[in-house]
């Protein structure tokens, strides 16, 4: 069978292969039988596009004949003469060149953070006129699948496609415009993605991505980043203060870290405590925290006893989880020295209770200690704190006046002393 392709839309007339194009080689056949035998040379006869530089929206037409050495005899009037027949008249068909192209994109977290495909992103895309840009050819939509990867075809005719097979490359290249949408949970905790492209560059969350494409380029790569982030919470206190509501740490920086399989430590997120000792740090999906580290001149932090997360196994950040209840203490302590004497001398007068309390924490009611001698060693925690004398007694245990007036009277006495 020998195949050509011509110009001409008449797929009637006489011999039209005679001054086709033969576009493949030819297919052998070998008939089992002699009649209704079902020839399919599938693509072996084919027409490869990238290579015939064919121009969109231009009709031609394809060709087949059978072919053969001595394909079958031609009879005349005159018996006594006769010819052989080496091929059959064509078989045409017509056929419009329509523009085609591809695009093969995927979605996943940033290589930093795992590069995780992310499922059941909304994916629109509109094919737009190279000479107008807000004239739409064509529009649709798809969804990326469990593998973070979607792909959208072109097989289009349209009058605006149609282009020479020589044109120059601003005028074949068409604008494809992109753009992606997914929202994560419900109302009040709805969570809209943010999209980043050209490798991390650009915010493309809600004006999309423009690639441009040309007639018969298939696969065109398009890899898009979801960088968005979910709270991570909790709170810093300090330790022995009716945690996890205990006496709130201000200011401390709070850094969430991961440990790379090579044993590298990557800091993810920081940020610092409020007022009330919570922090919020946003924290992209896919991250994985191993780590939470929490800066306070120098001071040693541990979970508080209802956070039983395994941070060292490694928290995988997923879409649609809440990450609260990272609350940690300050266990820290301080070596306080109190003295309490009278006169010049330094004499002792009796038994002091001491009352320690946090500056600025008055839901805490302090600690109380009672020392006997001049000076007593306490261990405190390592905060700002406030220092009174809250009573004083003799050995007897009754109350000395003049001493309790002096110390807690119209004007308490009070001393502040950092042990930070």
């Amino acid at each position: 069978y020998s195949f050509t392709r011509s110009e001409t839309a008449e797929e009637f007339l006489q011999d039209v292969s005679l001054y086709g194009t033969s576009f493949t080689s030819d297919y052998y056949f070998f008939a089992k039988s002699p009649c209704d035998a079902f020839v399919e040379p599938g693509v072996q006869s084919s027409d490869d596009l990238s290579i015939s530089n064919l121009s969109v929206g231009k009709i031609y037409t394809y060709c087949v004949r059978a072919v053969a050495n001595h394909y079958m005899d031609q009879g005349s009037e005159d018996s006594s003469y006769s010819r052989s027949l080496r091929s059959s008249d064509d078989t045409c068909a017509r056929h419009r060149v329509r523009w085609e192209a591809s695009i093969h994109g995927k979605v996943t977290t940033e290589p930093d953070a795992g590069s995780l495909p992310i499922n059941k992103v909304q994916i629109s895309w509109e094919l737009l006129d190279n000479d107008n840009a807000t004239s739409v050819i064509a529009s649709g939509q798809t969804t990326t699948g469990k593998a973070g990867i979607f792909d959208i075809v072109f097989n289009l005719e349209d009058y605006r496609l149609h282009v020479d097979a020589d044109a120059d490359a601003e005028s074949s290249d068409f604008p494809v415009r992109v753009t992606f949408i997914k929202t994560t949970g419900d109302g009040g905790n709805a969570t809209k993605h943010r999209f980043l492209c050209n490798q991390g560059e650009d915010d493309c969350t809600d004006k999309g991505v423009v690639l441009y494409l040309n007639h018969l380029e298939f696969n065109a790569p398009l890899h898009v980043y979801d960088d968005t982030s979910i709270p991570f919470r909790g709170k810093i206190t300090v330790g022995d203060t009716g945690t996890p509501n205990g006496c709130a740490i201000n200011a401390a920086t709070v850094c969430l870290h991961h440990k790379s399989t090579r044993g590298t430590d990557n800091t993810l997120v920081c940020g610092e405590t409020s007022f009330d000792g919570s922090y919020n740090l946003p924290i992209v999906i896919g991250s994985v925290v191993n780590s939470v580290n929490i800066a306070y001149h120098d001071h040693e932090f541990i979970p508080w006893s209802g956070n039983e997360k395994n941070y060292e196994k490694g928290i995988v950040i997923k879409e649609g989880e809440r990450y609260d209840g990272n609350d940690f203490v300050d266990m820290t302590k301080a070596r306080l020295f109190v003295d309490v004497v009278g006169g010049k001398c330094n004499k002792r007068m009796g038994n002091a209770n001491i009352a320690v309390t946090i500056v600025g924490c008055p839901k805490w009611e302090g600690l109380g200690v009672t020392q006997s001698g001049t000076r007593g060693e306490h261990y405190v925690p390592a905060q700002l704190l406030n220092i009174a004398v809250s009573d004083f007694r003799d050995d007897a245990d009754k109350r000395i006046s003049y001493i309790f007036d002096h110390f807690q009277g119209t004007t308490p006495l009070e001393r502040t002393i950092n042990l930070r």
